[in-house]
């Protein structure tokens, strides 16, 4: 900064103007030089200077004179003062050469200065104080100078004071930094930023580490504890893990707290104080008598049925008394079903009247319709009354069929999908889509379902693949934070191993995951409801195992939870009863060559799947579970076998949760079944589908028809030939089916009637 106009008494502006720099070229018309002038480079003189012959300089000047490119042969020895222009012993003083083959000795000063002292600089006699240079362009020394002072200030404080990039330093005072790194380890004795950083590492809120904290806490925003936390008191105004945690407090059996339970509650073990007395008057949920009057405040369900000594409301029931379902029985009195499930009887004989209607008499009485659709009839008589009583009937029955919800009538083919390998419905930014994999597995698609429209558009640029070659396997995977998109591929032709990817399914399309495998067969997304862990199930094409791989707090993100030892799966489906998931895996051959169906179960305590049912069936095909009414059902398809009278079957099992096994439920005889599937529908209809190995008539459709099992519904058409899979999904409140045949892929959706 330039305080002033003046350094060390000269103006700087007419320093500036009149002044010639060391660097700066100038031409002088005419000069005086007062003093010595001494310049880097050669001067051009185009005139005369006063007082000097430059021609006769060397001969005539007696005392001084100024020589150009000379050279001495011998020695030479100058008791006055010598200005060299050139070279002396290989020292450059300007452009001119002053070629020395002789010795010179110097008697007088050169240049102004003593040669001997300017040979002896360098290296002082040690009795001679240090001398002292300034360097005022850039310079290099062979060997390091012994530097006392540096820019007026002594070394050894400017060592002291100045922080080294390369030495350990203790700093005292106040330092700001607007920012800094540090490669090594800092110890701050006072504050950072007005804290103290001793006080900071016993009073922070950490991440990783376990701590007890007697701070009041406040978090304005959401919180994720990976570990245990307990408090003493939380007010808590958001969910905890999805739950909302004043209902789950209602819902809960909590310790040390007084609770009113409005529900009957199951428990494997419980020990509740002071209840002998009313034990002893209590009737035992499993087996015993009960003696005395019994009253039930609510519905009661008896597993192993029930026997009464006397009477049930006043009622003895026995076979004289209530209606039985497979015994033939004399029904005396009047009868009114009220059920919402209609009654059906195999053989029915009536004395009295049916919704006041003598049937006998009515049937008597009815005209007779031909195939032209007219009515002929003989006897007209109580023609009005009967017409009367037949167009109240059918009043009532068109009222009750107003009521009733829509159902399944028939699909109908909307789409064409060519070249496809395979499809998968997904949600892709909140709205329905199909992914789509081309026949060469080497791009994907996604078409966006148009309302309007009532059909799937193209709305993407097309994805290749070609630079993992060709896909192996695909599957979209649901889970209760992300949809993953996995593939597999060979990194080359020859490769026997198969790199598998897990990619998030969206914007972002993030890699969460690489696996390297032998070939997945089938992969399944399930979650565990203790930790609400996402877990991903493996099954392979040769390897005899399953791998359950599940969330971890690691940087992996998913590691290896659990190994099951099975045969060859082919198969493999899951369901979940409360907190307990169920694996069921179809299984080609066991350990005594027979096929069989496994039934695996997770352990809350241990947290691993144990074997828990097996099944024994015959060339299983395809297996499919359902959860309908709070029920289990699992149905296997056996396909027929060569060279034996045995055509196929389907064997439908329901989930027994008293003895917590699959319990056979019923059988449906059908020719060579492929793969089975069961659907709920938005009509809330339950229905089977059956694919076959039928050219003409591939798809069979039952539909769920309470205790009479599943009965095959001609009425639901199809235009569907020489299928080879299916796969069936919602939207909305509408149901598609797609189906594969030799050329491409059909999209049937699904039309109710009310």
């Amino acid at each position: 900064m330039i305080l002033s106009n003046e350094i060390n008494g000269y103006n700087f502006d007419d320093i500036v103007e009149n002044t010639v720099k060391a660097n700066e070229s100038f031409h002088f018309d005419d000069v005086t030089f007062k003093e010595q002038v001494n310049s880097l480079k050669p001067i051009t003189l185009l005139g005369d200077i006063p007082g000097l012959d430059l021609e006769n300089v060397i001969t005539s000047a007696p005392e001084e004179q100024v020589l150009s490119n000379v050279t001495f042969n011998n020695d030479v020895e100058v008791t006055g003062n010598v200005v060299f222009a050139g070279l002396v012993n290989g020292m450059n003083y300007t452009d001119n050469d002053v070629e020395v083959t002789g010795n010179v000795v110097f008697a007088g000063l050169v240049n102004g200065m003593n040669y001997t002292d300017l040979c002896s600089f360098s290296h002082p006699y040690d009795a001679e104080p240090p001398k002292n240079l300034i360097i005022t362009e850039n310079t290099s020394f062979l060997n390091g100078p012994s530097v006392v002072q540096f820019q007026n200030m002594s070394l050894d404080e400017l060592y002291e004071d100045v922080w080294l990039a390369n030495r350990e330093m203790n700093i005292e005072g106040h330092i700001e930094f607007e920012t800094i790194n540090f490669e090594n380890n800092v110890t701050v004795l006072g504050l950072v930023d007005h804290v103290n950083l001793t006080w900071l590492t016993s009073n922070y809120f950490s991440k990783t580490k376990y701590q007890e904290i007697p701070a009041h806490l406040d978090f304005t925003e959401g919180i994720n504890f990976l570990n245990g936390v307990s408090a003493s008191e939380m007010q808590l105004k958001g969910l905890v893990s999805g739950l909302n945690i004043t209902e789950f407090l209602r819902t809960t059996i909590l310790n040390d707290v007084e609770q009113i339970f409005d529900d009957t509650i199951d428990a494997d073990s419980c020990t509740i104080q002071n209840l002998d007395d009313w034990i002893h008057r209590a009737v035992l949920k499993y087996g015993g008598i009960a003696r005395g009057k019994c009253i039930f405040h609510r519905e009661t369900d008896f597993s192993k049925g029930i026997g009464v000594v006397t009477k049930v409301n006043g009622i003895t029931f026995n076979k004289n008394n209530i209606m039985m379902k497979k015994e033939r029985q004399l029904v005396a009195g009047k009868k009114i079903i009220q059920s919402n499930i209609i009654g059906k009887f195999q053989d029915i004989i009536l004395n009295g009247t049916l919704n006041g209607v003598e049937i006998m008499k009515l049937f008597q009485n009815q005209a007779d319709k031909n195939l032209t659709n007219l009515i002929t009839t003989e006897d007209l008589n109580n023609y009005y009354e009967n017409y009367g009583q037949l167009l109240n009937v059918a009043n009532k029955i068109k009222e009750s069929l107003n009521h009733r919800a829509f159902s399944l009538d028939h699909y109908n083919d909307i789409q064409y999908f060519e070249n496809v390998f395979d499809v998968f419905h997904l949600v892709y930014q909140g709205e329905p889509h199909l992914l789509m994999v081309n026949d060469l597995r080497n791009k994907i698609e996604l078409y966006r379902w148009n309302d309007l429209e009532q059909k799937f558009e193209n709305r993407l640029e097309p994805i290749s693949l070609e630079n993992l070659g060709t896909i192996t396997y695909l599957s979209i995977l649901n889970t209760a934070k992300e949809q993953y998109i996995y593939f597999e591929h060979r990194p080359t032709q020859n490769s026997g191993d198969f790199v598998g990817t897990f990619t998030v399914l969206n914007d972002t399309n993030v890699v969460m995951k690489k696996l390297s495998t032998n070939g997945t067969r089938f992969i399944h997304s399930t979650l565990l409801l203790d930790k609400l862990q996402t877990c991903f199930i493996f099954t392979y094409i040769s390897d005899r195992h399953i791998d359950i791989y599940c969330e971890s707090d690691s940087e992996e993100w998913i590691s290896i939870h659990q190994q099951l030892d099975t045969y060859t799966t082919l198969e493999l489906v899951t369901f979940t009863i409360g907190p307990i998931i169920y694996i069921v895996t179809v299984e080609d051959k066991n350990e005594d060559h027979q096929n069989c169906i496994l039934l695996w179960k997770f352990d809350i305590n241990t947290r691993l799947f144990n074997k828990h049912q097996t099944l024994y069936i015959m060339a299983p095909t395809s297996v499919s579970v359902a959860t309908y009414n709070n029920i289990q059902y699992l149905a296997i398809s056996s396909s027929c076998l060569e060279d034996a009278q045995y055509k196929g079957s389907i064997e439908i099992y329901r989930f027994n949760t008293s003895v917590e096994n699959f319990v056979h439920w019923g059988s449906l005889l059908v020719e060579t079944p492929k793969q089975l599937q069961f659907v709920i529908l938005p009509s809330n209809e339950f229905i089977f589908y059956i694919l076959t190995a039928n050219y003409i008539n591939p798809l069979q459709i039952y539909i769920y028809e309470g205790v009479s099992g599943f009965k095959q519904n001609h009425l639901f058409g199809t235009t569907l030939s020489s299928v080879n899979k299916i796969k069936n999904f919602n939207i909305h409140n509408e149901n598609f089916l797609l189906a594969w045949n030799q050329k491409g892929v059909i999209l049937l959706q699904a039309y109710f009637r009310v």
